[in-house]
Order: C-alpha cells, then structure tokens, then sequence
C-alpha cells in the first residue's frame, strides 16, 4: 500500500544557498544538465532531506545554528527556538519506506543532548520520483527531478 505522500517539490534547486551567522548551510543546488536523469545515490538523498528539514526548521521560527551532511555525524542539525537547543537527527529513505533511527544513534544522541541541556527530535523523510509510473519507478528519485516528499514535521525520540 502506498503511502500518504503530502508535499509536492518541483525542483531541487528551489531552496538554493542559505547562510546563517557566518556559517554556510547548504552549498547551491543546481549542477548543470549533465545531472538530469540520474538517479539519487545515499549521499544525495541524504543531503535532499536535510534540505527539506531545514526549509520547515526556518519556515516554523527555528534559528538553525548548524547543519552536517556528512552520513556519519549525528546529530545533522543543531537549533534553537524560543531558548531552548534542539539536536535533530535526520534519516531519509526512498518510497515507500521512510527514513529509521536507530537505536544506538538514538542513545548516543540522547547522552550527548542531556549533557547540552538539549532537546532530542528526529526528523524521517521519504522521497519519491513524482514521474514514476509504478512502485520501482516511483523508489529511485533523479537528481533535479520532480519528487514526492512524505515529511510529517519533527517527531520525539522514542523513550
């Protein structure tokens, strides 16, 4: 069964070059046409979810602080609203699945956020090729394509 699939993004390079006090967010976007029609490796899907939780971060009031894209780093975004830090861990993942926290990142983060006075949030993103005909089709989104996103905002960790 087909998951719900609630935001409609048209282009990838929509959210572009974002900085934040002195610090670089996201690099651009766009690649060139030499990119069109291939499909997302782990590190780009990896790095379109960040994107796509940074864009809600800063659309709901967060000031973002810092973001990581590297694969291994945990937490990927640190922010704060109204005073209090928050440390977000984000998983992305290709329909139909969704983005998983792990265990073990889960309990690291949470040692390292109680020792920050932090919240814990995880974020879990799924995308989706919008020109997809079927489930395969649908599983492998293409760099600068058209893409169905399943984001429901950021959720606690599990206890």
């Amino acid at each position: 069964m087909r998951v719900l699939w609630r935001i409609f993004l048209k282009m990838l390079h929509s959210y572009g070059l974002r900085t934040i006090k002195r610090s670089v967010i996201l690099e651009p976007v766009y690649r060139g046409l030499d990119y069109m029609g291939k499909v997302m490796n782990y590190e780009d899907l990896h790095y379109f979810g960040l994107k796509v939780v940074y864009k809600d971060l800063v659309d709901n009031g967060f000031e973002v602080l810092n973001v990581r894209k590297e694969l291994d780093v945990n937490p990927q975004i640190l922010a704060r609203k109204a005073e209090t830090l928050y440390f977000i861990v984000v998983r992305t993942a290709t329909f139909p699945d969704m983005g998983l926290l792990t265990p073990d990142v889960a309990a690291n983060v949470s040692r390292h956020a109680m020792k920050h006075k932090a919240v814990c949030r995880f974020a879990s993103v799924g995308v989706a090729n919008a020109k997809g005909d079927n489930d395969e089709m649908m599983s492998k989104p293409e760099i600068d394509g058209e893409y169905y996103i399943n984001y429901k905002g950021l959720m606690p960790f599990p206890q």
